[in-house]
This record gives structure tokens, C-alpha cells and sequence, in this order.
């Protein structure tokens, strides 16, 4: 995906661009949670953090709904890389 790619070159303002346009189109865990760590790399930590906290809801839900015991492992490793990704950002959490 274009915004990973830009994401890894440390183009951080265009990844959120493409990653934005990826979401508009089908909400994915993994794209928020990519957009928020380019967020974070720009010190938006208010908006990596929002992305984060919908990261996990979206997780939380393919927890529910996924049977399959393999699956939930890699659901399980995503859902706690965003809670990491979440004490990262260094902001209060009573601003939700």
C-alpha cells in the first residue's frame, strides 16, 4: 500500500494523506494504526491516539467475530501493538 510505503520513507504528511483515503474507503485496523504512528511522528499525539483507540475498537470487534484460533493470535498481537502504540503517545486520556 502506497501510505505504508510513504510511512517507511518517513514522508509522514503524505502517508497520512493516502492512509486517510484508505480509510474513507474501508475502515482497517491496521491503516489507523498506521496513520497514528505517522501522526506520532509529527507530534500530533492527540490525533495518533484517536487512531489508536479506533484501531483497537475495530480489532476488538474481529476478536468477536473470528472463530478460527490462528486468527485470533494475529488479532491478539495487532490489539496489543496498538495498546503499545497507545502508551506511546504520551498524552492524558481524560481528554476522551
Amino acid at each position: 500500500e502506497k501510505g505504508v510505503s510513504l510511512l517507511e520513507k518517513g514522508d509522514y504528511h503524505q502517508a497520512i494523506k493516502f492512509l486517510s483515503l484508505a480509510i474513507s474507503m474501508r475502515e482497517d485496523s491496521a491503516a489507523y494504526s498506521n496513520r497514528a504512528h505517522a501522526y506520532g511522528n509529527l507530534g500530533e499525539h492527540k490525533l495518533a491516539s484517536k487512531d489508536l483507540i479506533r484501531a483497537i475498537e475495530l480489532i476488538k470487534l474481529s476478536l468477536e467475530n473470528t472463530y478460527d484460533p490462528n486468527k485470533k493470535d494475529k488479532i491478539l498481537m495487532d490489539y496489543a501493538f496498538a495498546f503499545i502504540g497507545l502508551g506511546h503517545t504520551f498524552i492524558n486520556l481524560e481528554d476522551f
